[in-house]
């Protein structure tokens, strides 16, 4: 797929992008062209699906069981070797995706429910879940989740335009619910580029977080310690990080794109940042300081405060509140999938790298131009290559990352439950 296009997030081969295939009256297959949607006909079309799916149950009923399967699922998952996924049953993302599709490009039949012509009805509305936070999972820690009283459940590979995850240690679960008072959304697995994705389709659930609602992203990932002073099981505050991908979410046409998001979803406020005693302590010219529209093309496009300082601030307090060691320092983000050289490592350490891994950054990149907070939490999951004589085995490292899960869940519970609901 051409990075620099970026607007088709998702979407299969043949499905919203460009093309359909029909059935004529003598049986004789046809391809009818039509315009491939924009990227935010595509968000909309993915949002639409989801509050129909919000508005047509009943939380109270289901307050509770998608939790539970979700969980377990999570668990068998992990348990699989690297590479593996559980298979599922349900909508066919296919099939879900030219649906929508259609809609989202003016199928007279079906409205959507995100034009300003068809709003929801007020019960709808009131029904909807607005998260203030979103919670990303890294690898191996799906389990994060089970802090999160779930009200409702989706998968990812249910939801238009949005892929299914597809390594072990990433379910691909959307999760509404509460964590320590937060109204939340847990995106419980990730997209790499490593598996064909381009960088602006790994930053989807970002994006679908900030349309329904979400001003405040928790990003984890399991990282490699580049840093001699810091030992496996730590966690690492990331306070700024390294584009080693040779892919940007925000580049050629897709600035503009995301420009369009912003001054379309760009209504809400609020963030765990003005919500601390001794209230907001960020530079006014920080991303996140507003969630309007940026007045100017560049406004969005800084990245010096991307990872929040007064997110920052808060967790070093929640870490000394908990007695946690909590590292501090600069993540590298690499394509993947293969492990670093030794000699790559030295070269990250000269260049101030603290830890490496394979994701993040895109995630991170997408966020600081929509003017969310970003809190970025790595667990410490091995040295990196060459540091110590052992050799990595990814399995090792999913394993490692599950077991130390619930020191990372404390740390985000402490700094959830000192803002104010």
């Amino acid at each position: 797929m051409n990075e620099q296009a970026g607007i088709n997030p998702g979407c299969e081969p043949g499905v919203g992008a460009g093309s359909v295939d029909t059935v004529g009256a003598d049986g004789v297959n046809s391809r009818h062209h039509q315009a491939q949607p924009t990227l935010l006909e595509q968000l909309g079309a993915a949002l639409a699906f989801i509050r129909q799916q919000m508005e047509g149950a009943s939380l109270a009923s289901l307050s509770g069981r998608p939790a539970q399967v979700s969980h377990a699922r999570a668990a068998a998952n992990d348990a699989q070797p690297v590479g593996y996924r559980l298979p599922r049953q349900g909508t066919s993302h296919a099939r879900a995706a030219a649906n929508d599709a259609q809609r989202s490009l003016g199928s007279p039949a079906q409205p959507s429910p995100e034009s300003p012509s068809q709003p929801l009805s007020p019960a709808g509305e009131a029904r909807l879940f607005h998260p203030k936070v979103a919670i990303l999972t890294g690898s191996g820690l799906s389990r994060l989740s089970e802090r999160i009283q779930t009200d409702f459940s989706l998968d990812y590979r249910d939801i238009p335009y949005l892929p299914a995850t597809g390594m072990r240690g990433h379910p691909g679960h959307l999760l509404f619910g509460h964590w320590a008072g937060q109204p939340v959304l847990g995106l419980v697995g990730r997209l790499h580029t490593y598996e064909g994705h381009t960088a602006l389709q790994t930053a989807f659930p970002v994006l679908l977080a900030y349309g329904l609602g979400a001003r405040v992203l928790v990003v984890t990932n399991a990282a490699g310690a580049i840093n001699r002073d810091f030992s496996v099981g730590q966690i690492m505050l990331i306070k700024d990080h390294i584009n080693f991908t040779g892919q940007n979410p925000i580049s050629f046409n897709n600035a503009e794109n995301l420009a369009e998001v912003v001054a379309r979803y760009g209504t809400r406020s609020g963030g765990l940042a003005d919500d601390w005693e001794g209230g907001n302590t960020r530079a006014k010219s920080e991303p996140g300081a507003s969630t309007a529209a940026f007045p100017n093309e560049g406004a969005g496009l800084d990245m010096t405060f991307a990872y929040t300082p007064a997110l920052r601030q808060r967790a070093h307090q929640a870490a000394s509140e908990l007695g946690v060691t909590l590292q501090e320092g600069v993540y590298l983000g690499v394509r993947g999938a293969s492990f670093e050289t030794p000699s790559e490592i030295r070269a990250f350490r000269l260049w101030g790298a603290d830890a490496v891994g394979m994701s993040t950054v895109h995630e991170v990149l997408v966020a600081a131009r929509l003017g969310m907070q970003v809190l970025g939490l790595s667990l410490l999951s091995n040295m990196a290559a060459g540091i110590t004589s052992e050799a990595l085995n990814a399995n090792d490292i999913i394993t490692i990352s599950a077991a130390s899960t619930s020191t990372l869940a404390n740390l985000i519970e402490q700094c959830l439950a000192s803002a104010r609901p």
